[in-house]
């Protein structure tokens, strides 16, 4: 990390920020309506009812424990995704200084001033790390970006009560629940085509044109698929320094550019190179701080309409019912059967445990606590 970001980090906490909120705000991911989304949400988990109280008899007693856990723990993981997504960045700065320390002297000038190029001998693998650290920071910040939106997709299907899997879905898979919804003049429906559709303007607010299409496409790519061409440009730093004999020396930079349609292969984006760059035009931490902050002002401006949502659902509780579809099949009992490479080495026990009351409050609410796992057995 950089010093002056190290620098900052070392600052006390302030006394005044609760405790669980104190790095995000540090890391500059203060994001107070998730917060609050998921204080009410959590609010409403009750032990007799099993689940979000006022969902109840709905959509079945083990399916409101899975729903009302998994939308809790999605609601959470937001932020946790952000903080990392924000780390990430951090450190990417860091190896992009090294990378450019080692190629400082790339471009020379001769007394013509006419440029030339060589780049440094990598001669110890230490060289090569700033480059390879900076790729996998960069996907390490599309993967958590796209965590974060998934999980926020993951929210909205559950506070809308759309009926799609909760456990499976996605950002574009939730925005495109809405577009499955049967128009009628009920108050539920209209409720939920207008959140779509507001939806669609805070995305639009949020960046420019294509951004969280691009974001998506990026991690699906880092993810799936054949890593795209990486394309560096060098770039003077300041102004060329006059040597002894005459010569210039201009130090240089490495900037970055990341693919202009993560969607396309190398071969389809070089072919429409005639048109379109086949890279965005702009340093990649331009593209990933822009990213950051889209996803930062989408994620409070949802967050903050699916708080009175959900306000508004708790004093009526009929206006929206919550779908078995979120959990189609129900709690799954089967495992794939890995057992690990060296099984037995670390035994599990959880006859002593130690937790945030939350987490206690959670096994409570699903019946896993001691004596009350039985239970499950007569659930609908």
């Amino acid at each position: 990390m950089r010093r002056e970001d190290n620098e900052k980090l070392q600052q006390p906490y302030s006394v005044a920020t609760p405790i669980n909120e104190r790095f995000a705000e540090a890391l500059g991911v203060k994001l107070p309506a998730l917060r609050e989304l998921h204080r009410e949400v959590f609010a409403d988990f009750d032990e007799r009812a099993r689940g979000i109280g006022w969902w109840a008899p709905h959509p079945g007693t083990s399916r409101r424990i899975l729903i009302s856990d998994h939308l809790l723990m999605c609601i959470a993981s937001i932020q946790t995704n952000l903080i990392e997504a924000r780390l990430h960045l951090l450190e990417l700065g860091d190896f992009n200084e090294q990378e450019d320390a080692i190629i400082a002297h790339a471009v020379t000038h001769d007394r013509q001033g006419r440029p030339s190029v060589k780049m440094p001998e990598r001669d110890k693998p230490a060289d090569d790390l700033p480059h390879h650290m900076a790729a996998l920071h960069i996907a390490g910040f599309f993967r958590a970006v796209g965590s974060a939106l998934d999980c926020l997709g993951a929210g909205i299907v559950g506070v809308l009560a759309l009926p799609t899997s909760i456990l499976k879905t996605d950002m574009l898979t939730a925005i495109g629940a809405f577009k499955k919804l049967k128009t009628s003049a009920t108050g539920a429906t209209k409720l939920q085509a207008t959140f779509g559709a507001n939806l669609t303007q805070l995305i639009a607010s949020a960046g420019p044109p294509g951004w969280l299409r691009w974001a998506t496409d990026y991690r699906n790519m880092l993810v799936h698929r054949g890593r795209r061409l990486q394309l560096a440009l060098l770039q003077p730093r300041g102004a060329p320094l006059e040597m002894p004999d005459g010569s210039r020396v201009m130090l240089a930079r490495s900037v970055l550019q990341l693919a202009r349609d993560p969607g396309l292969s190398d071969i389809e984006a070089l072919h429409l190179t005639k048109t379109t760059a086949p890279v965005l035009t702009e340093d990649a931490t331009t593209t990933l701080e822009g990213v950051m902050a889209s996803v930062l002002e989408l994620t409070e401006k949802t967050a903050a309409t699916l708080v009175e949502i959900w306000r508004r659902r708790r004093t009526e509780p009929a206006l929206l019912v919550q779908p078995k579809e979120q959990w189609p099949r129900g709690c799954s009992s089967a495992s794939r059967g890995f057992g690990g490479y060296k099984p037995g080495t670390v035994p599990f026990n959880i006859d002593w445990l130690v937790s945030n009351p939350m987490f206690v409050e959670r096994l409570k609410v699903a019946a896993l606590d001691t004596g009350a796992r039985k239970k499950w057995d007569t659930f609908d």
